[in-house]
């Protein structure tokens, strides 16, 4: 019963949440604000207290989380900006934790550096779910918020490999680097050949047995689509693979499959209703137990501890390794902007772009949910029976990071936006526009190819001249509906019998069903981009959901 009312006292406090920052001013993102919200109630005497599974932890949220991130990835983006994603992901990740642990272990002379190594493995993955929720009111580039999606998904799967290999360096006391990289190459190809393995095999079963029937159920298919990451998480740490990773690659080659396009409109749009409902809730809870372990875990320090380090030294560590993650991530951008120009010789207008996005792009390495996790995650002893060296401290400045980062992010990050020069996205809406020239011209061709057709089969009707006067009539409606005209004189749709009316609503399927096709070419050509896809593909469905209730109340 505890567990029940402990449930439903997070829900509200994620309810509430929501509602407070519609109220406050954008300055105070969600994710701040339940942070804050859920340390103020862990103060509350009868509110319950929670201890945190890790595991429990990471099987619950973050699957679910990342399949959903990865399959809203424009993947076009990703690839075209594959270099500078892996770049932030990977090699920034092992600046991180090599000189960030190097560094850490020299500023806090206690911790060897094994430890110095975990903690920053811990501190290296980012949180783009805070960073989108400060830049959603601002003018953030689209090409910097693909860059910090793609860079938070992978550098996610990065940290925790690099977490695993510190942390059997603190157990076993030694380190071997061609071990290491063997280990690495073999996690990270296992894991994304394991979670494109699992998308393929999912869309050719759903592809297959599934009852046609769930077209028009498509809960049963939300369903299924729900336990697909927390099944390809199992399979992959059953494995001692990269489960974030395998959750990543299953959710990207997912989107890529061109069948998942089979999907009934009624099935798109109840997800689309769906995972932004999941997604908030989920994220909501995860602030809030992040809030709600704060007080707790600043408690748990010892005594000892809090005698060797004093509150104010413990303070100034956690600023400081904050502003050394932020130089790092800075010079990780600056170098190759400063390596371009040297050759270029020039400074060109991308270039200038560059510069100023590179303030946003350095404030938005905000640390969050799988910071918290992967802390937590430390054991509780070594393998001989000894605690685990400074687990306590480790978790300390972990939160503290995740706040601080927050706070930086929070403060300077709308500033720095601010910054960059405003550039209307003119390659973008002339996407689109072309996008809906191409659609608009599919259906005018399919409705003139169906106008043929019937045309050809009423010649010899006894009531041919009639049926084919209403036909024309409502084809020129179909037409400038198509084309967003109005028409000069309103139809008098009475006059139109059961048959042609049935014969016009297959002639509007028939026109959906084209537009989705020219749709589906563009962006397997890479002419739009997944973004311009689902757009207007809402569209689409949202215009076939009038016409089967037309169709259903139609008599």
């Amino acid at each position: 019963m505890e567990i029940v009312t402990l449930t439903l006292w997070l829900l509200l406090l994620v309810s509430l949440t929501g509602l407070i920052a519609q109220a406050l001013p954008p300055v105070l993102p969600i994710p701040l604000l339940q942070i804050i919200l859920g340390s103020v109630v862990s103060y509350f005497p009868n509110f319950p207290k929670i201890t945190l599974d890790p595991e429990l932890f990471m099987i619950l949220f973050i699957p679910p989380l990342l399949f959903l991130d990865s399959w809203q990835l424009p993947q076009r983006e990703f690839f075209r900006l594959k270099k500078d994603i892996l770049g932030l992901a990977i090699g920034l990740t092992l600046l991180n934790v090599v000189i960030g642990g190097y560094l850490i272990h020299h500023w806090i002379t206690s911790l060897p550096l094994a430890i110095s190594f975990v903690l920053a493995a811990i501190l290296s993955p980012t949180d783009v779910v805070a960073v989108l929720a400060i830049t959603k009111r601002l003018q953030l580039p689209s090409s910097t918020q693909h860059l910090l999606a793609g860079e938070a998904l992978i550098n996610d799967a990065s940290s925790l490999i690099a977490l695993k290999f510190a942390l059997a360096t603190v157990i076993s006391g030694t380190f071997s680097f061609g071990s290491a990289v063997q280990k690495f190459v073999v996690i990270t190809g296992g894991s994304i050949v394991l979670g494109m393995l699992v998308a393929y095999l999912f869309n050719q079963l759903r592809a297959r047995l599934m009852n046609p029937q769930l077209a028009t159920h498509p809960l049963q298919t939300l369903l299924l689509f729900l336990l697909l990451p927390f099944g390809t998480y199992l399979i992959a740490e059953h494995y001692s693979l990269s489960g974030i990773l395998a959750v990543v690659a299953a959710g990207m080659s997912l989107s890529h499959l061109k069948s998942i396009h089979a999907d009934s409109s009624a099935a798109r749009l109840q997800a689309r209703s769906f995972w932004p409902f999941l997604e908030f809730i989920f994220n909501g809870l995860i602030f809030l137990l992040l809030g709600l372990q704060i007080p707790q875990n600043l408690q748990s320090l010892s005594q000892k501890l809090l005698m060797d380090r004093p509150n104010l030294h413990l303070l100034i560590t956690i600023g400081g390794i904050t502003l050394l993650l932020l130089l790092l991530r800075l010079a990780w951008l600056l170098v190759p902007l400063l390596l371009t120009r040297g050759r270029s010789g020039q400074r060109d207008q991308e270039s200038w772009l560059n510069r100023a996005s590179l303030g946003s792009i350095t404030f938005s390495g905000i640390r969050g949910v799988i910071t918290l996790a992967a802390a937590l995650s430390l054991p509780l002893c070594l393998p001989d029976g000894t605690p685990f060296p400074a687990r306590e401290l480790l978790i300390v400045i972990a939160v503290g990071v995740i706040l601080c980062t927050l706070l930086l992010g929070t403060l300077v990050l709308p500033y720095c936006v601010t910054k960059i020069p405003v550039t209307v996205a003119a390659a973008e809406q002339s996407e689109e526009q072309q996008a809906r020239f191409a659609v608009q011209q599919a259906a005018l061709q399919q409705i003139e190819q169906d106008q043929k057709h019937y045309h050809e089969y009423w010649t010899d009707h006894p009531h041919g001249p009639q049926l084919l006067q209403l036909l024309n009539q409502a084809c020129d409606g179909l037409k400038h509906s198509c084309l967003q005209q109005p028409l000069a004189e309103e139809q008098d749709h009475s006059k139109i019998h059961r048959p042609l009316m049935s014969i016009l609503q297959r002639m509007q399927h028939n026109v959906l069903q084209a537009e989705r096709q020219i749709l589906y070419q563009l962006r397997l050509q890479n002419s739009i981009n997944d973004i311009t896809l689902r757009k207007l593909e809402r569209e689409l469905d949202l215009k076939e959901a009038g016409l089967q209730n037309d169709t259903q109340y139609s008599v």
